[in-house]
């Protein structure tokens, strides 16, 4: 977290793009803490970070409907057979609960890239991926950096505390890791339930 809010000052704009494709959760609440801190103008930043995370989504997509007879693709497929025996059950899933599919690909770390690129390979129309990527996006950046900006701001008139802060932003980082870790168990089991053949 020190790190990345180091980046951040140190480049500012420039940093939060290839920060966003490393990890855009704790960017955009670093960014919320930095915007209500000053450092940063909170809508550049938002938008710079909704374009780190959208843009590689519509890459794992384009891999997917492009690249699924790649050397690479075929060589993933079979060393995780597991996956390649999901996409009819992925397909059933994209067509049939595709706000949810999105919703499981962009929170569930472990299964997101696999969910992303089944997209592609499924065929997903690109102007519905794009269009749901883009929702999800929006409101998961939009409420992390709330929070940071709400921390921030609550940082501003608690100068007593500051001495605290690497303890509380400790603390909501390993909040917001049980969150993901709560959300990869639910796609799993939304996967086994909804998909004709349960996933690994």
């Amino acid at each position: 977290m020190e790190a990345t809010l180091g980046y951040i000052l140190a480049y500012r704009y420039v940093a939060l793009f290839p920060l966003a494709l490393v990890e855009g959760p704790l960017v955009a609440f670093a960014a919320g803490i930095l915007a209500a801190l000053g450092y940063l103008s909170p809508l550049p930043a938002f938008i710079i970070l909704i374009l780190g995370d959208v843009i590689p989504d519509m890459a794992y997509y384009l891999f997917g409907l492009y690249g699924t007879d790649s050397k690479f693709m075929r060589g993933y497929l079979e060393r995780n057979r597991s996956a390649a025996g999901h996409v009819s059950g992925y397909e059933k899933l994209w067509r049939n609960a595709p706000g949810k599919m999105m919703f499981m690909s962009k929170l569930a770390y472990g299964l997101s890239t696999l969910l992303l690129v089944s997209a592609g390979m499924v065929k997903v129309p690109i102007g519905k991926f794009f269009q749901l990527a883009l929702v999800v996006t929006l409101l998961q950046y939009g409420v992390l950096m709330f929070v940071g900006y709400y921390f921030g701001s609550s940082l501003v008139v608690a100068d007593k505390y500051l001495s605290y802060i690497g303890y509380v932003a400790a603390g909501l980082v390993l909040v917001f890791i049980m969150i993901f870790i709560g959300v990869k168990g639910f796609a799993k089991k939304e996967l086994e339930r909804l998909s004709d053949t349960p996933p690994a």
